[in-house]
């Protein structure tokens, strides 16, 4: 018997260590994702900032080289490109502005501007002249001479990468800790990427990102590949089975860019995916991180008023949850919902707390979210009377209509030393 209590507590402790290193290994994996996400978001809202300057003083100096062959005022010529060029909020296409010899199937494809109007009133008037625009044209235009163009394209290939190098990592923490019996390989393609993923880690919580991250990785290789020109055996065959999430008319020799729209989308997915992915490994070996890993990173979109962003991570991380860890989460949607205005989905949120005996946070937390300010006042008063208000962050965007108010202000100055720091693990 002795022994056989020897062999049981010498297994556990093999267990234990095993799930501790499991731990470790998914939480770097994590932490060098989002923090190197994190960093390429910031990057992409300061994009305009950053390329407008750069992008004037190209179209001015476009402006003024055709002004030399239009024989026209070159402030009237700077109007009508900045009316022309592709909108990076929203174009995906650009056409072969350096191989198209002829100028109406290339102005074909832009918005019905002055500019347009110009070039081809020009070119019936001066034909034999056409290789002269050509020239100054194909200059500037073999890229677009929009800095914004370039670093789009510039964030979205980072992405990608970065979306390799985590699923890469995770997959060889896999083969490391849980599946030894299968090698990984020194380097995968996305098709054996797919395949794995599908094998190990249930499927349920991030497949339905796989279609947009197919189109995402084949416009991704295309701007890495063929410097964005759609081919047939490149974008084309790789979207053939997903060719609904093409851009409408995508055609073999156009060009393809990373409108704003699209970029937003393209970091949302992938931080999505990424979130699911993470949950669904975590989840399916009891790890207790997958919690605190959820109620971070949808404190963290919160505060930076991803609203949006916080109703998708909280379907994702809800279900399956225990009850003490889905309170947190649901009081951060419910807050998301009240920013947006969104009154029936706040409704039904708070409902939904209502339904289980809360927590003291809890039930504080609903108050307000109902405006009954005094009954959450009170509240406060019970948690500092706890000794329990250095949890609460005064920082939490739950407390924006009550910041101002005299007895919150009051409440915390009575504790100065005890001011929480900014931390997205506290309330």
């Amino acid at each position: 018997m002795p022994h056989t209590m020897g062999r049981k507590t010498k297994l556990v402790k093999s267990m234990n260590t095993s799930t501790r290193l499991l731990d470790q290994s998914f939480n770097q994996d994590w932490l060098a994702f989002i923090t190197t996400y994190g960093a390429l978001r910031w990057f992409s809202k300061q994009l305009p900032a950053l390329a407008d300057p750069l992008d004037e003083q190209i179209v001015e100096e476009l402006a003024e080289k055709l002004a030399d062959v239009f024989d026209e005022p070159s402030e009237q010529i700077r109007s009508e490109l900045i009316e022309f060029f592709p909108n990076l909020e929203q174009d995906h296409l650009y056409p072969d502005f350096y191989n198209e010899p002829d100028l109406k199937d290339i102005f074909q494809t832009f918005r019905d501007t002055n500019f347009r109007h110009h070039v081809l009133k020009w070119q019936r008037e001066n034909s034999q002249k056409a290789n002269v625009f050509l020239s100054a044209w194909g200059d500037y235009m073999a890229q677009p001479p929009l800095s914004g163009i370039v670093l789009r394209k510039s964030v979205l290939i980072n992405l990608v990468s970065l979306l390799e190098i985590f699923v890469d990592s995770l997959l060889k923490t896999y083969s490391l800790h849980v599946s030894q019996d299968q090698k990984q390989p020194e380097r995968l393609d996305w098709q054996e990427r797919w395949k794995l993923l599908e094998e190990l880690i249930p499927a349920e919580k991030w497949l339905p990102y796989k279609d947009t991250l197919r189109e995402m990785i084949a416009r991704r290789n295309a701007l890495v590949h063929q410097g964005g020109r759609i081919t047939e055996k490149g974008y084309l065959r790789q979207t053939q089975e997903i060719n609904s999430l093409r851009p409408a008319d995508a055609a073999e020799g156009r060009f393809l860019l990373v409108p704003t729209d699209y970029l937003i989308e393209a970091l949302n997915t992938v931080v999505l995916f990424a979130f699911a992915l993470n949950q669904a490994a975590w989840r399916e070996h009891k790890s207790k991180k997958a919690v605190q890993v959820a109620t971070n990173l949808i404190y963290q979109m919160l505060r930076q008023k991803q609203y949006l962003l916080v109703e998708q991570l909280s379907e994702i991380a809800l279900p399956g949850l225990e009850w003490k860890d889905q309170q947190l989460i649901l009081v951060n949607l419910s807050i998301a919902y009240r920013e947006q205005r969104k009154t029936n989905q706040l409704n039904e949120t708070l409902q939904r707390l209502d339904r289980k005996k809360c927590n003291l946070m809890t039930q504080m937390a609903k108050k307000i979210l109902r405006e009954q300010n005094s009954a959450a006042r009170d509240l406060l008063k019970e948690i500092a009377k706890k000794n329990q208000i250095h949890k609460v962050s005064i920082y939490w965007p739950l407390f924006d209509p009550v910041r101002n108010e005299d007895w919150f202000r009051n409440l915390f100055a009575k504790r100065p030393s005890e001011l929480p720091s900014h931390s997205p693990r506290k309330f």
